[in-house]
């Protein structure tokens, strides 16, 4: 079986269309794990009137913490599946989605299996068919972070075993699916990439990955360089090490473009930035789009100077 997980806050818009997505899923051995986090608009009165149509519903309703970490936390706690999936409450899943990940899993013998996605009201080329691409965990992250393929938790089919003594990092708000996805990944799990768009993902203006710089993407970016300093990450230092380079470059080129009044923050970042620097170097000859993305970043510098 495996477990949905939907956490939910404030979502009625799109709701509904969600949850009916993974309800006529063609695989049919699911369980749907919502979790409200506090909404006050309509989002209960969705769940409910899905939940009387429908056994697989399992729901739960909370305080809000405002803490995404906590609210997934909470979810893990609930899973009685040997497989588990996040989905957020605004996106929607195509027909064979779950079908699709679990017998890829299977027939690949994966731990892990992430499928290509659209971002919704975007121009996309549907693609036709599948092929996968079997990979250690080692180059999982890298295709993650720096071939496209996206860090995200809600486009990754796993087994529970994965997560065995594991949780979501509450001391951040930011970044936290890609702290937890860095405490999988130093371990060698079998991971699979699907060639197929199967999830739609929707992404708001106001949401944090829109790149707004905020106190929690400092609290990321120090947490970052908090573990790359731990022994138990020695296996990804240098991708961690590179992804501290590449958001520290970002977090300034967003600081320059908003004409954010931070100069003490700017200061830490150019601190940053020269303290990483040789590790991207030696990284950087085999990623040649991405460095020439970050080149784009460190420029604004120079232009705003």
């Amino acid at each position: 079986m495996i477990s949905v997980l939907v956490p939910v806050y404030n979502s009625q818009k799109y709701l509904k269309a969600c949850l009916k997505s993974i309800l006529k899923q063609s695989f049919k051995d699911f369980e749907l794990i919502i979790v409200n986090d506090g909404s006050t608009d309509k989002s209960e009165e969705i769940i409910l009137e899905l939940m009387k149509k429908d056994n697989r519903i399992v729901y739960y309703k909370k305080e809000n913490e405002k803490s995404i970490s906590k609210t997934r936390n909470y979810l893990l706690k609930k899973i009685k599946g040997e497989y588990f999936i996040f989905i957020d409450s605004d996106d929607i899943v195509e027909k064979d989605f779950l079908k699709i990940l679990y017998d890829t899993m299977n027939k690949t013998d994966s731990d892990i299996v992430s499928c290509d996605f659209k971002i919704l009201r975007t121009p996309s080329l549907i693609k036709r068919g599948y092929g996968v691409k079997q990979v250690n965990s080692l180059t999982a992250l890298d295709m993650m972070l720096f071939s496209g393929k996206f860090y995200a938790l809600w486009n990754k089919l796993m087994k529970k075993k994965v997560i065995k003594g594991l949780h979501f990092d509450e001391s951040v708000n930011y970044g936290e699916d890609l702290l937890f996805f860095f405490n999988i990944l130093k371990k060698n799990y079998k991971f699979t990439f699907i060639n197929n768009p199967l999830y739609y993902y929707r992404l708001h203006k106001n949401s944090l990955s829109s790149g707004s710089l905020n106190d929690a993407k400092k609290d990321f970016l120090k947490r970052l360089i908090e573990i790359s300093k731990e022994d138990k990450y020695q296996s990804i230092k240098e991708i961690i090490n590179c992804w501290i380079y590449v958001s520290a470059q970002f977090y300034r080129y967003k600081t320059f473009k908003d004409q954010l009044d931070e100069d003490e923050y700017l200061n830490y970042l150019e601190e940053v930035i020269k303290e990483h620097q040789k590790d991207y170097e030696r990284f950087r000859k085999d990623h040649v789009i991405f460095d020439l993305i970050t080149k784009f970043f460190a420029s604004v510098d120079a232009l705003s100077s």
